[in-house]
């Protein structure tokens, strides 16, 4: 038998399980490297290619119930006239901002979002002023916000109808409605929060009458300076006297003593049937100061 002296090396063969691992870790890096080159070369087409650029076609996905067909018109209409017919990229933001500040200026919304859906929409969120009346003048009618803004879009008749009107003498104002409108929307503003609320359910606000505004009906010194006319929850109109006349001594009267008159006219006449008129000026002996229905 013979034998060797020297020692005798051993090599172990790979383990499976470290191969693997190392071609998984290969085909990630190679996947990732080709991904970001990916993103980089759309983001390169998005900038340069006109096949990803926007054309200005809008439509109104959702909105509440009084924002109606005319109301939604107008809104298209002035995005797409604001565009131009010129298209703008998805990533390009300048366009957005400009169409959001312009949207803003035209009293068509209070704030813009804009949210981008790849690849050929950007999604506008609007906070629309609600109207608080609406006005005929010029042969043109309009809307008109709480502050007295004229808004940026129209609505149908049939949603004006849930609204007052801010009226004038038959002549219209001597100028452009601008201070009267805010003088009318502060009275709109007024009678619904202070003065409807206060009365029984059903009541509405029909018409704001500013004909004598700044003492403009010079035949009659006595006559209000504004005049309101209410809606009755069976349907009838009641004009009521809501001011004193223009240039008064007298200071302006709180809307709480004008819901005190109207609350003791209510308990004589329930849901101010058979009335026509009625002062809301004077607190005593109100009953001296209606007009009631021939």
């Amino acid at each position: 038998m013979t034998g060797s002296g020297g020692k005798e090396e051993r090599r172990e063969a790979p383990t499976p399980g470290a191969g693997r691992l190392l071609r998984l870790t290969l085909l990630a890096l190679a996947f990732f490297l080709l991904l970001f080159v990916a993103v980089d070369r759309i983001i390169d087409r998005v900038h340069q290619g006109p096949e990803y650029t926007v054309l200005p076609r809008a439509r109104v996905e959702a909105a509440p119930s009084w924002f109606d067909t005319s109301a939604r018109s107008a809104l298209r209409g002035a995005v797409e006239g604001l565009l131009e017919g010129r298209g703008f990229q998805v990533f390009d933001e300048e366009p957005v901002r400009v169409l959001g500040r312009r949207l803003i200026d035209l009293n068509l919304a209070r704030s813009v979002v804009a949210r981008r859906e790849i690849p050929s929409q950007v999604v506008l969120n609007l906070r629309v002023p609600r109207p608080a009346a609406w006005y005929r003048w010029g042969g043109r009618t309009g809307l008109v916000d709480y502050a007295g803004r004229p808004l940026g879009y129209s609505l149908g008749e049939e949603a004006r109808r849930a609204l007052p009107r801010i009226s004038w003498a038959d002549s219209g104002p001597p100028r452009e409605p601008g201070a009267d409108l805010a003088a009318g929307a502060r009275v709109v503003g007024e009678v619904e929060r202070l003065f409807l609320a206060g009365l029984p359910r059903g009541f509405s606000l029909a018409w704001v009458d500013l004909s004598n505004l700044d003492y403009r009906l010079l035949r009659d010194s006595r006559a209000a300076q504004v005049r309101i006319t209410l809606r009755t929850p069976g349907g009838s109109l009641v004009h009521c006297d809501w001011g004193h006349p223009p240039r008064s001594g007298y200071t302006r009267i709180p809307a709480a003593d004008k819901l005190f008159v109207a609350r003791r006219l209510l308990e004589q006449y329930p849901l101010f049937r058979g009335l026509q008129s009625i002062d809301l000026r004077y607190r005593h002996s109100p009953e001296t100061w209606v007009g009631r229905r021939e």
